[in-house]
């Protein structure tokens, strides 16, 4: 849906969720979003990877995820600026080993957010009105990951997730003269409730070379205990978004309306329907991606790929949506990994950080709305324990969009903060 300009973008969320299946939001963690979210060769066994499920597997402790996002943002169009915030949670996540070679996790997180309220002014030649775009709503999502090892260097992935919710537009054309016999003001409230699952698979590779005592054997993370040193890491992954057809239930209700004052008087209704079997056709994304490391002290991680959104289909119909692709990469510095003793808790903080760019896949009046971040973040342990509990906070400097054709640049702050809790949940003891 093409715009002659975006003329306003009230205090909601980002015009640009109107297109597509909304603002999709990647399945990351706090510590992930810290390093660019470069998370496809991503591991390790005291954290969950649901990006890649692959990256599950080898994890030796219950894990418990959880995590919440501030957003701050700064919309203008070259003439008017607004400022909008919001707080929003952000995931729930339990995983567990359920045998050497496998382990799982499930959980909660969102999919995707609607809430916008775009306004456009517009002449035929033969009239002039105001159109205006107003959505809200958003999908969540249920996952149920798996990650399997097969052998001692290859892993593979499962992830199965359950996406639903719903999202409604409203758009309404509002004539400068009204009650006019021919030029009522009309309303169009579509509102589409979908629900339907998708997969995602993924495959790495990890090994370990030049250790004095192998940290693993399939290249997990080493214990903390084991006096090792000298080792480096490579870690490589592919993930695949399968494509997936969601089933909508759609209701579309028409009706012409006048103001009184600022109260809106329906005074007929044209059309109300209702439809089930409709379908949003999800498109297949895919990324790869590297980890390399020294000690688990330097950690260099990258990443790329892409996702056909030409091919979304709502109902039948396209999004004008372009096939957009992203690079990732990040950086960890952990001073003494190794160390639990003592006075190393502060030595033990993770230092992180990492950008990101993605040539995104609404394209306005010939102008790619593109988004750059840039991010910084650390993860705190809590107690001197192998099995310790560590909060993680990022924080991300984005922009989205351009002035160009009066079009709307959005600039941005991403808080996260996630809370990781280990224990020895549901693993058998030997002694009593």
């Amino acid at each position: 849906m093409p715009f002659q300009t975006l003329g306003q973008a009230l205090n909601l969320g980002s015009p640009y969720s109107l297109y597509g299946a909304g603002d999709v939001q990647l399945p990351t963690l706090a510590q992930h979003k810290a390093v660019g979210s470069a998370l496809t060769g991503w591991f390790d066994s005291t954290s969950l990877n649901v990006y890649n499920p692959a990256g599950l597997s080898g994890v030796r402790l219950t894990s418990l995820e959880m995590g919440s996002i501030g957003y701050f943002a700064r919309l203008s169009d070259g003439q008017h600026e607004l400022d909008r915030s919001n707080l929003n949670f952000s995931y729930l996540l339990v995983g567990f080993p359920v045998s050497r070679r496998w382990s799982t996790a499930f959980g909660f997180m969102p999919y995707s957010f609607v809430n916008y309220q775009v306004v456009q002014q517009v002449d035929s030649g033969f009239a002039q009105w105001r159109e205006e775009f107003r959505g809200k709503g958003g999908l969540n999502q249920v996952l149920w990951v798996h990650g399997f090892s097969l052998g001692k260097h290859w892993h593979l992935g499962l992830s199965t997730r359950w996406v639903f919710g719903s999202k409604g537009q409203e758009r309404l054309q509002v004539y400068p003269f009204q009650d006019s016999l021919f030029r009522y003001n009309l309303r169009m409230t579509e509102q589409a409730r979908i629900s339907d699952v998708q997969f995602t698979t993924g495959l790495q590779y990890r090994r370990v070379f030049d250790a004095n005592k192998t940290a693993s054997a399939s290249g997990r993370a080493p214990s903390g205990r084991e006096q090792t040193t000298g080792f480096r890491f490579i870690q490589a992954g592919l993930s695949v978004d399968l494509p997936a057809t969601f089933n909508v239930r759609q209701s579309v209700v028409a009706d012409r309306f006048t103001y009184q004052g600022s109260n809106l008087i329906v005074r007929d209704t044209l059309q109300n329907t209702s439809r089930e079997g409709v379908a949003m056709n999800i498109p297949m994304g895919w990324s790869a991606g590297f980890h390399w490391g020294i000690n688990r002290r330097w950690q260099w991680m990258g990443d790329a790929g892409q996702t056909s959104w030409s091919r979304f289909r709502f109902a039948d119909a396209t999004d004008s949506l372009n096939n957009s692709w992203f690079v990732r990469s990040g950086f960890q510095f952990t001073p003494a990994w190794d160390r639990y003793k003592g006075d190393s808790r502060l030595k033990s903080i993770r230092y992180r950080m990492g950008m990101r760019f993605q040539k995104g896949p609404v394209a306005i009046m010939g102008e790619s709305i593109d988004e750059l971040g840039l991010s910084l973040g650390m993860g705190i342990p809590v107690r001197r324990i192998l099995s310790q509990p560590m909060l993680h906070a990022s924080l991300e400097v984005a922009q989205r969009g351009t002035l160009n054709q009066g079009l709307v640049r959005e600039q941005m702050i991403r808080l996260s903060l996630g809370l990781t809790l280990n224990d020895t949940w549901f693993i058998k003891r030997r002694y009593d």
